[in-house]
């Protein structure tokens, strides 16, 4: 491990970082060394300073307490070690065989360095030049009680440095700015390039955790600019352990109940069991996060992050790879199956890809091949909460009045029918209404983060 402290210079955008090994230090000469990252973080007010030493030491408790009780998650045992890392992006198929089908993180160091995100995405840029996007902010701290809210990027930018708004953004990237997002060449061609899903920009200042949480999706998160981010990610098949909620049939994602800045031993002993792995990402790298890998993430200084979305599948089809040139390719270069332009009414995140729509539709088919409205009902109800009734989804997707759906009609379904069976299964995330006026929402700490 390394103590370092995090010297964010807005007006550049760059990151001075010092980085002191802690092995053999002696404890006065520990001592110093953390005042000396103290003082030259605080020579200039541009700078965050965020002395960290990351992944933590386990310290034996004084008295009878349990080791890491009342202390942030990672505290109470020590880590397995570091995420496998890669100088260079794997080929796809190499990526399915080594990591994705084997539910494996890795990080790929500097993946993303020619990415217009890297080189321009300043405060000052994203103001002038995609200011009129709406984006979601939630709260910096997150605990998952409440909706997104929205507002104009460029409002974002000017509210986001200021401690008392307490804010962050995570939301569609719009298309407008995918110009400037690298899409790795491990995810472009065969089965991931097909599904990709969706998109998302992080941004925020000052510090942010998450809650200990999974998600739906393959997840594959870069850092584009600012400070750093430590993470922590944990097998999926220690959750029980982590006293989660959520998870449901069509949900796909949960979160731990528990307070990561504060576990309480005494009553969850068996945190201590649950093995971790842990990386700390700067700009340029990128981490790959399995569908279902547990993770807890802290930010520290003013941090920007561009996420790819492609849905987890037990196989992986390498159609077009012996082909493919992976040259340079840019989101606005590959298909989305959902987006967000400037004028949209929704902000359509973190809905299930329509092709896994799709995949489930035939698993409805009987021995003659069709779906009926009885057997979709069934299908639909069995472990779900909707918001509209079964019947009146199948009615949408039964364009012909049939009162069936052929295997046939399921191929060829357009993606527009597709999404509107996934926008039933989970509502959308933050408000339907787009256009309010900004003094008419609540304050930015009544807003829960993801």
């Amino acid at each position: 491990g390394v103590s370092t402290c995090i010297c964010n210079t807005e007006s550049t955008s760059r990151t001075r970082q010092l980085v002191f090994v802690r092995k053999g230090l002696e404890s006065r000469a520990d001592m110093v060394t953390r005042l000396l990252l103290l003082v030259l973080c605080s020579t200039s007010s541009a700078w965050e300073a965020s002395p960290v030493h990351f992944p933590p030491e386990i310290e034996p408790p004084d008295d009878n307490r349990l080791v890491g009780h009342l202390k942030p998650f990672g505290h109470q045992r020590a880590p397995e070690g570091p995420v496998p890392e890669y100088d260079t992006v794997l080929h796809p198929r190499e990526f399915w065989e080594k990591h994705v089908s084997k539910k494996l993180p890795l990080v790929f160091r500097g993946a993303i360095k020619e990415s217009g995100a890297y080189k321009l995405w300043t405060d000052e840029y994203l103001a002038a030049n995609y200011g009129d996007n709406l984006v979601l902010y939630e709260k910096r701290d997150e605990d998952r009680g409440h909706s997104a809210r929205k507002m104009p990027l460029r409002d974002f930018i000017q509210k986001y440095k200021n401690r008392e708004s307490n804010i962050y953004a995570v939301t569609l990237i719009p298309d407008d700015m995918r110009k400037d997002v690298q899409v790795l060449p491990c995810l472009l061609c065969g089965t991931f390039y097909e599904f990709l899903q969706e998109s998302n920009l992080w941004m925020g200042f000052g510090g942010t955790r998450s809650v200990i949480h999974y998600d739906a999706d393959n997840i594959m998160h870069c850092l584009v600019a600012g400070g750093k981010k430590d993470w922590m990610l944990i097998a999926h098949e220690h959750k029980e352990k982590l006293n989660m909620a959520g998870g449901g049939r069509f949900q796909g994602s949960g979160f731990s109940l528990h307070d990561p800045d504060r576990i309480d031993m005494h009553t969850h002993p068996e945190v201590a069991e649950v093995p971790w792995l842990w990386t700390t990402l700067l700009p340029g790298d990128c981490v790959f996060v399995p569908a279902a890998h547990l993770h807890q993430v802290r930010s520290y200084g003013r941090v920007i992050s561009a996420t790819v979305l492609f849905t987890p599948l037990p196989f992986f089809n390498d159609s077009g790879c012996e082909n493919a040139s992976f040259e340079y390719t840019d989101l606005n270069q590959v298909y989305l199956h959902w987006t967000y332009k400037k004028g949209d009414k929704d902000i359509d995140m973190g809905y299930m890809n329509p092709e896994q729509v799709r995949m489930d539709l035939r698993l409805m088919l009987n021995e003659e091949k069709v779906v009926t409205s009885e057997s979709f009902r069934a299908f639909i109800l069995y472990g779900a909460e909707i918001d509209v009734s079964p019947e009146e989804l199948f009615a949408a997707l039964d364009v012909h009045g049939r009162g069936y759906l052929t295997e046939d009609d399921i191929n060829t379904m357009p993606p527009d029918l597709l999404k509107t069976m996934a926008r039933a299964i989970d509502p959308p995330h933050g408000e339907p209404e787009v256009f309010q006026q900004l003094e008419e929402e609540a304050e930015p700490d009544e807003h829960d983060e993801l």
